[in-house]
């Protein structure tokens, strides 16, 4: 019973989980990990109160330690949340099949995209309600994120009160940009940029 139990780091951990392979959290070396390919969590395994499996077959432990030794920021997380202007688009009724999340998980156990709103998580239908764009791409200090990625990390600093980050990024603009936020490290990816892409200019440093 005792297995069954989830405390904020596994719910936390649940939030960057993927589909396939990804779709639980698991554990390398001292640490349990979380991905879903465009964005990447580890912490230490004595913080999550259920038990995960062992992953051997990806090396997702190597990203993280890929990142040491690189250029370093310190960011206060609330001044960074709140000097990115996001704009607002229409909110839309979530997905009542798959409760917003995108996808279903199959009698095989496998996740698919939800067929009844081809993956997005909503339906096509306007709750008159306005909410940030979260396919828009934010330029913070030379690097491209999707400001889902963003958001999400925000939410796990307000989850565990931790008001800075350590900012590593990696060797050039398309690396990976890893967040040290006390005892849980984030790791987000780079989003490629195409023309029609709405691109929002980070603020931080003219705000401080």
């Amino acid at each position: 019973m005792e297995q069954n139990k989830a405390n904020i780091y596994d719910n936390i951990l649940n939030a960057f989980c993927g589909e396939g392979w990804s779709r639980k959290p698991f554990y390398q070396g001292e640490n349990v990990y979380a991905t879903d390919g465009k964005k990447a969590i580890k912490m230490d395994k004595k913080l999550p109160l259920r038990q995960y499996e062992v992953l051997k077959e990806k090396d997702v432990e190597h990203v993280f330690s890929f990142m040491e030794e690189r250029r370093e920021k310190i960011v206060n997380l609330k001044a960074l949340e709140e000097s990115i202007d996001v704009p607002l688009v229409d909110d839309y009724v979530l997905c009542y099949t798959c409760e917003g999340s995108g996808y279903r998980r199959c009698n095989l156990g496998e996740d698919h995209a939800c067929d009844e709103c081809d993956g997005t998580g909503k339906k096509g239908l306007r709750n008159g309600r306005k909410t940030k764009d979260k396919e828009c791409i934010v330029n913070m200090f030379d690097r491209n994120i999707k400001y889902e990625l963003l958001e999400n990390l925000f939410e796990t600093g307000k989850k565990i009160n931790v008001e800075e980050a350590k900012i590593i990024f990696g060797p050039n603009e398309g690396s990976p940009t890893l967040f040290q936020m006390g005892e849980i490290e984030v790791l987000l990816m780079s989003a490629f940029v195409d023309e029609d892409d709405k691109i929002i200019k980070c603020q931080y440093d003219k705000n401080k």
